[in-house]
């Protein structure tokens, strides 16, 4: 068996023009599986200002706001939209989350297009706010600005509540889910190596569930020269120390009782099946399942049910204590 890579979850794996980019906030050659959001994304900033986003009676805005679950490709989007802004004349401006761009913003507009693209927002800060009023300014002018946003889920939402950001609420929502099935297989197709089955393909692609991260990390993995096997279990540590371990660490341990009620069933497990093994009530059960669903460690396929939000979460807990 080759000897695996360095391990695609250290922060010390260089960001080169791989193929695959297998660590979290880094973008591979090719992105797949997004071409609607991009397409969209296109559509918005060759509109001209008064016809671009929004609703009648507003501003129209030509705003993006990208929102996913960690390893989900916020990252990789954002950098994406923002190398299509630069190649239809915009302008691109990339501040930190919390660094002032109003300025910037407001300097780069007088000359032309101008779009502002901020990651990892977490919380409404001072200078997020500031740079939203003087987005909603320049709208208000006529000018050819554009904005995007992208962070997690839960403290994405929270500071999209805040009186001034609100607004940005009237403009393109992008929440990443996975990745089409077929998009995964002729990707991971094309990195096995030569004496591998066809077939294998068809099984990491199953095995992602349409993770884009975990795709990344499988991709990899066989472009260094192993074999589907070999590249599957080296995945699936990486992922568990990048993307799950990190989930669970935040957890109670009633929440991981919760959780492991759920590693008997192979796919969603039903409320009623979690009362029967817990022995909980539904009023003490709910406001868990309430908990591990924000926090983005559960999802709710369907009504009374409840299902692991990643892969190998059931693996991981069924293998270790916790």
């Amino acid at each position: 068996m080759p000897h695996p890579a360095p391990s695609a979850a250290s922060s010390a794996f260089p960001n080169a023009a791989l193929p695959f980019a297998p660590v979290l906030g880094h973008r591979p050659q090719r992105l797949i599986g997004r071409n609607q959001e991009l397409s969209d994304f296109l559509a918005q900033i060759q509109a001209p200002p008064q016809t671009a986003g929004g609703i009648a009676g507003k501003h129209r805005q030509k705003t993006t706001l990208i929102s996913g679950g960690k390893g989900m490709g916020k990252t990789a989007l954002l950098l994406e939209l923002c190398d299509w802004a630069a190649n239809a004349g915009y302008a691109v401006l990339r501040p930190a989350a919390d660094q002032d761009a109003a300025a910037d913003l407001i300097f780069h507009s007088q000359n032309g297009p101008t779009l502002v693209a901020v990651d990892d927002v977490t919380t409404a800060s001072a200078s997020l706010r500031h740079l939203a009023s003087a987005y909603f300014s320049l709208l208000a002018e006529g000018r050819n600005v554009a904005l995007v946003l992208a962070g997690p889920p839960v403290p994405f939402r929270k500071a999209l509540t805040d009186s001034v950001l609100s607004r940005l609420k009237l403009g393109t929502r992008v929440e990443l889910g996975p990745l089409p099935a077929g998009a995964v297989q002729a990707r991971l197709q094309q990195a096995l190596p030569q004496d591998e089955n066809a077939a294998s393909a068809h099984d990491l692609a199953t095995a992602t569930q349409g993770h884009p991260l975990l795709l990344q990390m499988i991709g990899f993995y066989l472009s260094s020269g192993n074999s589907a096997a070999d590249a599957l279990a080296f995945a699936q540590a990486d992922f568990s120390d990048a993307v799950l371990r990190p989930l669970l660490a935040g957890l109670s341990p009633i929440d991981l009782e919760f959780l492991r009620a759920m590693t008997p069933d192979a796919g969603p497990t039903s409320v009623r099946d979690l009362r029967e093994r817990t022995g909980w009530t539904d009023n003490y059960l709910q406001p868990y399942r309430a908990r591990l669903i924000n926090a983005g460690v559960i999802v709710a396929p369907r009504r009374g049910c409840v299902a692991f939000s990643q892969p190998f979460f059931r693996e991981l807990l069924a293998s270790e204590p916790l």
